[in-house]
């Protein structure tokens, strides 16, 4: 747990980091391309293949788009005014965001 609190709580610093010399969408971009290469190089280690067909690949693409390179943008660009410890307590809050607002919009299948 220890190990994987460093990992992610650490790319916040990294991200900090990464923005002295790089604007946020090249910094989404390079963690989206590190991204898919480690999980390329595991699938092949483990020789799983990859998805086919048209309709995989875009939901696949809404998905990323979605669920990793727009966060991972609105994060760069906060992080041009916000210190990466304050990030990595705003993220960490994410699940309580995610339990309040199911519970006041939506969701009531969760609660059955």
């Amino acid at each position: 747990m220890g190990v994987l609190a460093l990992l992610w709580g650490s790319t916040f610093l990294w991200i900090e980091v990464a923005l002295r010399a790089l604007t946020p969408v090249q910094v989404t971009l390079s963690r989206c391309l590190l991204g898919s290469a480690t999980l390329l190089l595991a699938c092949l280690a483990t020789g799983n293949r990859l998805a086919r067909g048209r309709a995989v690949w875009a939901h696949l693409a809404v998905a990323a788009f979605f669920c990793n390179a727009l966060p991972f943008a609105m994060f760069s660009v906060g992080q041009q005014t916000v210190d990466s410890g304050v990030a990595g307590v705003l993220n960490a809050t994410t699940p309580l965001w995610t339990l309040l607002i199911t519970r006041r919009y939506g969701g009531s299948w969760v609660w059955r």
